[in-house]
Order: C-alpha cells, then structure tokens, then sequence
C-alpha cells in the first residue's frame, strides 16, 4: 500500500535468505544427480552377458581406489551412485560389471557378509618436496610445508555381520622450513596467522618455527548397519559437494574431525548428518 515503509533486509536477515537459498539449490543438486545417475531404468532387464562377480576394496576419499571407482562409472564399468555426500566407511567397496553396462545399482545383489571378515590394511607412505613455499591440499592430516613432508598410515578392517569397523592411524613428519611471507603486525595475533584475514578463518601461513610430528586417528570408524539405517562413530574425513578436487563443504583438507553420525542406506549411497 502506498503507506507502507519501504522493505528493507538487515544483514541477519540477508544472511538468513542466502542460507535457505543454499540449502534449497543444495536439495536440488542431489536430486538431479540422483535422478540422472540412472545408466538404465531400475526395471528394466539385464542382459544375461552382463556379470558383476568382481568386487573392488575402496580406499578413502582421494585414493587412486575411488579415482577408480569414478571413472568405472563414467565408462559403465560399475552402477552409477550419488556421490554428493561421502565418508569411507559408506562404501567400502563397489562391483565391476563385464559383458556390457553396468545395471541400476538396485539390480546388483549386496555382498553377503556371513562370517568374521579382517583386512589388514597395506602400509602407504606419501613424500612431498616444496623448495620454495607450502602447497597443501586435500592432504588430511599431513601438511605440505616447505621442505619435506612425509607420511605413513595403515591399519585393519573388520566386519561382522551389521558391524564393521577399521582402525587407520597416521603418522606424519613435517619439515616446515621457513620462507618470506608478509609479516602479521595486527597486536594480539600470532606471527604465524594469515596477515589478509585478521582471524576470520583458520589459515596460518605456517604451523610453528620449526619441523613437526602429527599422529593422528586418520579413517578409523565404528558403524552398525541395520537394512535402511546406519550410525556409528568416526574421525573420517567428510566430502559433501560433486567435485573432485573441491568440494561444497567439508573435505580432506584437513584431519577428520571426530564425530557422532546416523543416516540412510540405499543402494551403497548413504544421505548422512553428523554432530561432534
């Protein structure tokens, strides 16, 4: 009505709309990928040539394992998932299907874990060199300063029945030589605090003066799955968004944080919350 006051948005209240607006295109991005990651209609037949026998063990999120997994799916090797909210110990393996396509992951029959089943875990090592500055991405509990960085993890798996649990601790050593980077002179900081943000985000140029240790839980878990229903607890590392290298939220960036989570199996693709 003409006297009414003029609509105005506070900065709580933008911040509130840009938030709904991002949860809802969020929403939408994973029924798209839901819906168009059908290579065939659930209903429809699998020809008798195609053979989906061979199962694949699936590292951790970043692992050539599940490079592989992604590129199975572009290729038809595997049923294609969603793969907008990923943890580890969501899908530990994944088929490889001969003879033609790959059908709808809900015509493939689950593995059939009867017994006590124990994996050791191969023992993988990572080295980095950066000579003239830190290049850290994706790296989890490692961090590449310069100099040296190198890392060593391994561990076991374990399933019984609708248990499973694994136990991946990392060890790492950083060398974290020194290089020039603009001094922070806001008072009340450290010397090592990104000079660009004044604390806004958690980016230090450098963790300390000197070489360190980091030992870490790394991809251990605990998790009961019971048909549609799984819950457990976890320092995994989280990758919620479809990219590969990027993500929207959470990622690999850094160490797992440990964390309570419950959520729904359908088809090896598991829609999850967690709380710490």
């Amino acid at each position: 009505m003409r006297g009414d006051p003029p609509l105005e948005l506070t900065w709580p209240g933008t911040r509130l709309l840009v938030y709904v607006a991002s949860v809802m295109l969020a929403l939408v991005a994973l029924a798209t990928s839901a819906s168009e990651g059908d290579p065939v209609s659930p209903t429809a037949e699998v020809s008798a040539s195609v053979r989906c026998e061979t199962w694949v063990p699936l590292g951790p999120i970043g692992s050539a394992t599940a490079d592989l997994a992604r590129v199975a799916q572009l290729i038809g090797s595997t049923p294609v998932t969603p793969m907008l909210f990923l943890r580890w110990s969501g899908a530990t393996e994944f088929p490889l299907c001969e003879g033609g396509r790959a059908p709808h992951p809900s015509m493939i029959p689950p593995r059939v874990h009867s017994g006590v089943e124990i994996e050791v875990l191969p023992l993988t090592s990572r080295t980095y060199f950066n000579s003239g500055y830190p290049d850290d991405r994706n790296d989890g509990a490692l961090w590449q300063g310069r100099g040296v960085s190198t890392e060593l993890t391994g561990g076991a798996r374990f399933r019984w029945h609708a248990l499973s649990a694994a136990i991946a601790p990392v060890a790492a050593w950083q060398q974290n030589e020194n290089f020039y980077y603009p001094p922070m002179t806001e008072p009340g900081y450290s010397p090592y605090a990104n000079p660009f943000n004044y604390g806004q985000i958690d980016l230090p140029l450098r963790f300390g003066p000197s070489s360190f240790w980091t030992f870490d839980p790394g991809q251990s878990y605990a998790r009961v799955d019971l048909s549609w229903f799984g819950a457990g607890l976890s320092t995994e590392n989280l990758w919620w968004g479809p990219g590969t290298r990027n993500s929207l939220l959470m990622t690999n960036s850094a160490p797992g944080m440990p964390h309570l989570f419950a959520g729904t199996n359908f088809t090896r693709a598991r829609s999850s919350f967690s709380t710490r």
